[in-house]
């Protein structure tokens, strides 16, 4: 088989397996489900939207229905044209239609790191290479423009950015953003640029780069898995950016692929221009509760200085530096081990340098606070 088994759940390092059902942790510090980390959902108004969704005949769009295209095009500043944006099941399916119109077996794309692990995954579902390019941490991630253009070959078809970066939080600053859009116009390359983060912004409300890349030859990615905390109703978005020629062409070979599943549930799209609406109310609540740990990581930090609690521009995750006394894998077993405190291994997301742990924002506050002061008072010597 091209595609090698047995597989490990996608979230969870293997060597960490065994190690979870023996010890269930008392403070999960690695919850990125909204819909089980204790909001408040509004499941009636969801459920009457999705109730009148149903209400019709089936007419299949390869795009997604006129309605639902308006409905995304209205939650961007700059002009973006219903012909120019196709409707996916999920930003991973979303991910695997680009991969199939960009690239052939054996093509390969760009990735910065850290990233998450699911790109690479989705990458080798199409047979597509990642070639990856690390970032720098000097008090801000730096992107480095110039190790992505040398990484750049006959065979390279796109650069994924995702923006802010899973899990370090960053957004590239606006010098690099242009860097990279004249990069992508000077070789042809499309970026890929995901954005389902960009609503959770720290500094200030939108941290995504979609406006900034109108001209450039670009594939937007967003969803209302984290723009409204639903991902269990299944739908996602590709706004495809850049000059004309580019934006038909690829809507035809996006359309076509879409033609041959049509994945999108028809009463999800009929409800989404509610569902929008409905997803504010959740998207308060969550926005809420990252700002709320991520003052907590701060506070806590800054009795532990031997600990590095790296800056972030927004998102659901908090990225933290400890010690190197021990490997990390070492680390974080006896974390779960002996103080039932589970956060995630740094090299999950190819951090390969030093000893990290990778914790969500999303877990309610209780747990996030106790089980983050465990962490600091085992590791902040």
């Amino acid at each position: 088989m091209r595609t090698p088994f047995p597989r490990i759940p996608a979230q969870t390092p293997s060597i960490f397996s065994e190690l979870l059902v023996r010890y269930p942790p008392r403070f999960d510090l690695t919850v990125s489900n909204p819909t089980t980390a204790g909001f408040n959902y509004p499941h009636e108004e969801i459920g009457a939207a999705l109730a009148k969704g149903c209400v019709g005949v089936y007419e299949p769009d390869a795009q997604g229905l006129i309605s639902a295209r308006e409905a995304v095009a209205s939650l961007y500043k700059s002009s973006i044209s219903t012909d120019d944006i196709l409707l996916t099941a999920s930003t991973s399916e979303a991910y695997g239609f680009i991969f199939r119109t960009l690239c052939a077996p054996g093509d390969n794309i760009i990735q910065i790191a850290p990233s998450y692990p699911l790109i690479e995954h989705l990458a080798e579902l199409e047979a597509v290479h990642v070639r990856v390019v690390e970032s720098v941490y000097e008090g801000r991630w730096i992107t480095d423009i110039e190790s992505i253009a040398a990484c750049i070959d006959e065979r390279t078809r796109a650069i994924v950015l995702v923006c802010p970066n899973n899990p370090t939080g960053h957004r590239p600053s606006d010098a690099e953003v242009h860097a990279l859009a004249d990069l992508a116009q000077r070789t042809g390359l499309p970026l890929i640029v995901d954005e389902v983060f960009a609503t959770y912004g720290f500094r200030k409300p939108q941290c995504g780069i979609a406006e900034m890349i109108e001209n450039t030859p670009a594939l937007v990615l967003d969803g209302l898995s984290k723009r409204c905390g639903m991902p269990h109703l299944k739908l996602g978005w590709i706004c495809v950016r850049g000059p004309a020629a580019f934006r038909r062409e690829m809507m035809q070979a996006l359309s076509w692929t879409s033609d041959q599943v049509l994945s999108v549930s028809t009463p999800v799209q009929r409800a989404l221009p509610e569902l929008l609406n409905i997803g504010e109310k959740i998207h308060a609540q969550i926005f809420s509760r990252i700002r709320h740990n991520r003052q907590t990581l701060e506070t806590l930090v800054r009795d532990f200085p031997a600990c590095t609690l790296y800056d972030a521009d927004g998102g659901w995750y908090g990225l933290v530096r400890v010690p190197a006394l021990q490997s990390e894998e070492h680390l974080i077993a006896k974390h779960l081990e002996h103080h039932g405190v589970w956060l995630h291994p740094g090299a999950f997301y190819d951090l390969n340098k030093g000893v990290h742990g990778v914790v969500s924002l999303l877990t309610k506050p209780d747990v996030f606070a106790e089980g983050m002061r465990i962490t600091f008072q085992l590791d902040g010597v």
